[in-house]
């Protein structure tokens, strides 16, 4: 019987906690990283002295409504920094 490694055991168990890889699996990997990945950046890129602080889960709904092109853009686009409403 082969050896395995110390770390086979748990990366199998993780296997098959996972979904399958297809096209939908990483078509939703995709999108769910893409959002999260943009409001990081939109948040971080606000400047602790503006007057309209933007809290991140503001941010990942106008990135993630952004992204999905719904266009449900819930505060307003004028105070914010222009690196910030170039997205």
């Amino acid at each position: 019987m082969a050896r395995l490694s110390p770390l086979a055991r748990p990366l199998r168990a993780l296997r098959r906690l996972l979904p399958p890889l297809n096209f939908i699996t990483i078509h939703y990997a995709y999108f769910i990283v893409l959002c999260l990945l943009s409001a990081l950046v939109f948040w971080g890129s606000n400047t602790p002295d503006r007057t309209l602080k933007v809290r991140f889960i503001d941010s990942l709904f106008l990135c993630g409504k952004r992204i999905f092109s719904h266009h449900l853009i819930h505060l307003l686009i004028l105070p914010l920094i222009i690196s910030q409403s170039l997205q």
